[in-house]
């Protein structure tokens, strides 16, 4: 007797396996049947694969490159690789996906990522130069500025200056360098600085004229109608003071008596001394001697 059937092929599911099946019943002889061989055919399942956008700061070691798979695979894994392009400068850098052998899927990769070098943060103090003399009737200058950054990796080199650190002055008092943050600019882009700045200053402070006296000229006065302006030299002990340093004003010199001579110095050169009065005299006659004033301020 002749046992021929159709062999019912039960319906074979896939799960998270892709490629070309052929499922054979197994020959079944000993029971007198027929098989029928059947393929069964499933596509591949798709799968993409985007980079993740990483970063780090200058200087640092790099993060572990990641990436993301859309779509399910269960225990399984995909097979590729990530690398960035090389270079350790700030700036961005290409992740790009090497991908390996994934025979059950049809893998798409996304874009290249983007790997992103920032700039370190450093704060950058510049300090002018500055010095103090006591007014001695010289030019003073002073010039140059100090260096500081809170990160020992960058340098004077990486920045550029474009102003005059320099202060001069003669007479007493003080004159700024005039530096500013806006003088200073970074060259450097693997940081981002910040410029604190000091400004540095050339300062003459007063000197004491100790010992100061007036020897007057001319000699005797005598009443004629006019004033008396006789001249007078000033000394600081056995110095001669120039005459720039100070103005010299006169009053109450026409008429017979004691005439007032006030001394002045200029921009604040002397400091306050006490006023000595008996190295000189200036006489006025007219019916009679008159001891002469002198007068000193500041």
């Amino acid at each position: 007797m002749d046992y021929t059937t159709e062999s019912q092929i039960k319906q074979v599911e896939y799960s998270e396996k892709s490629a070309v099946q052929e499922c054979l019943l197994l020959p079944s002889a000993l029971f007198g049947f027929h098989n029928t061989a059947t393929t069964v055919e499933q596509t591949k399942s798709g799968r993409d694969v985007f980079v993740l956008y990483l970063s780090k700061v200058f200087g640092e070691a790099d993060p572990e490159l990641t990436a993301t798979v859309v779509g399910a695979v269960g225990e399984e894994t995909l097979n590729y690789s990530l690398t960035r392009a090389p270079g350790e400068d700030a700036g961005e850098y290409a992740i790009t996906v090497t991908l390996g052998e994934n025979p059950n899927y049809d893998v798409t990769v996304g874009e290249d990522g983007v790997f992103t070098i920032d700039p370190a943060q450093v704060e950058v103090l510049i300090v002018g130069h500055n010095s103090t003399v006591v007014y001695d009737r010289e030019t003073h200058t002073v010039r140059g500025y100090d260096f500081e950054a809170d990160d020992e990796r960058y340098l004077e080199t990486y920045f550029s200056f474009s102003g005059n650190a320099v202060a001069e002055r003669k007479n007493a008092g003080t004159t700024q360098m005039g530096l500013s943050e806006e003088q200073f600019t970074n060259n450097n882009a693997n940081f981002a600085v910040t410029f604190t700045v000091i400004d540095g200053w050339q300062k003459i402070e007063p000197k004491l004229v100790e010992n100061p006296f007036y020897v007057i000229g001319g000699g005797a006065q005598y009443y004629d109608g006019t004033e008396k302006r006789p001249g007078i030299k000033v000394f600081d002990d056995d110095t001669l003071v120039p005459s720039y340093e100070y103005t010299v004003s006169y009053s109450e010199n026409v008429n017979a008596g004691t005439a007032i001579i006030t001394v002045q110095n200029v921009d604040d050169a002397w400091r306050k001394p006490e006023l000595r009065r008996d190295r000189d005299r200036w006489h006025r006659d007219l019916h009679h001697r008159a001891q002469g004033c002198v007068g000193y301020g500041q």
